[in-house]
């Protein structure tokens, strides 16, 4: 199922907390461009994997510059239609 990436809060509104996520890109990429989308790609399975199908953004950050790899992190939480069985942390 597809997971929808947001940095707007009030996307979730009227849904529920799944818990928190958060990826980063391999050090195999060697284009920012591919270092977000492999971390985007990540982000999303372990968002699927709480069943979640909306992730609000927290955190956006891109280390590296010219001549290095580049490494792209994020963080967000993940929200679902349906309460979590246990509180997340």
């Amino acid at each position: 199922r597809s997971v929808i990436i947001t940095e707007k809060p009030e996307d979730v509104d009227g849904l529920f907390p799944r818990g928190k996520v958060e990826a980063r890109s391999p050090k195999s990429v060697r284009s920012a461009k591919a270092a977000q989308k492999n971390a985007e790609i990540r982000l999303k399975k372990k968002a699927a994997n709480l069943g979640g199908i909306m992730i609000l953004l927290t955190r956006k950050e891109f280390k590296g510059g010219y001549g290095e790899v580049p490494i792209c992190i994020l963080e967000g939480v993940s929200y679902g239609t349906e309460p979590a069985a246990e509180q997340p942390k």
